[in-house]
């Protein structure tokens, strides 16, 4: 986070933006983290539902049809293993401007 506020507040006080301008490029940085935290957590949420949604789908026509669809043996775990680190990295994005304002909070800065 800090590597990307530096850069970007050497910019404006280089561009000759008054210190306001500073202020709101340091405040956007939570935001733009926690959404892309939610967008980040809810696409791993929309892989793991189509993973079981294509399973669940998958095998009235195993037993109906005969078919044998070895591809989703193989393909799966690797679908569920790329959707839970999608979860667990968007709710990391998420919650960390949280974690930031309550930990400053009781460290007193």
């Amino acid at each position: 986070m800090i590597s990307q506020v530096i850069p970007e507040n050497i910019a404006v006080v280089g561009s000759g933006e008054t210190q306001g301008a500073i202020v709101e490029a340091t405040y956007s940085q939570p935001k733009r983290f926690e959404r892309w935290g939610v967008i980040t957590c809810l696409s791993g949420f929309a892989m793991l539902l189509l993973t079981v949604a294509s399973i669940r789908v998958r095998l009235p026509f195993n037993d109906a049809l005969g078919y044998n669809l070895e591809v989703f043996g193989f393909i799966t775990p690797w679908v569920l293993a790329t959707a839970f680190l999608l979860l667990i990295g968007g709710l990391g994005l998420a919650l960390y401007p949280r974690l930031v304002k309550i930990l400053s909070k009781l460290s007193g800065v």
